[in-house]
């Protein structure tokens, strides 16, 4: 006696599916970019800082009084020679007393000097 074949029991096909492109939720809820924003926040807050830091340093938070550099003083109280001008003088209104040397100093007026052109 044979036994007749049996049939393999036949499977539905299934119907394709669409592939469609992530949504944008999707996208943003996985986690490279939600660590990417984490990122971006930290940096964020980075620059914010420094830009409050850069503000306090530019604004000044002691000026001299009004009229201070209106007031006439010697020179050498403001400044001594070859020394910087510091913030505060800068200004200031001075007097200052000399005389002139003779032969000691060279005038250029109208850029002509003995005949020849002068410098500037």
């Amino acid at each position: 006696m044979s036994i007749p074949p049996v049939a393999e029991p036949t499977r539905p096909v299934a119907e394709p599916v669409e592939a469609f492109p992530p949504t944008l939720r999707e996208v943003m809820l996985r986690p490279w970019w939600i660590g990417m924003l984490g990122l971006a926040l930290v940096v964020a807050a980075v620059f914010a800082w420094l830009g409050q830091w850069q503000l306090g340093n530019a604004i000044d938070t002691d000026p001299p009084p009004p009229g201070m550099t209106e007031e006439i003083r010697p020179l050498a109280d403001v400044v001594e020679t070859g020394v910087y001008l510091p913030e505060p003088y800068v200004g200031q209104r001075v007097v200052t007393t000399g005389e002139w040397v003779p032969g000691d100093f060279l005038v250029v007026s109208s850029r002509f000097n003995e005949g020849g052109r002068g410098i500037g």
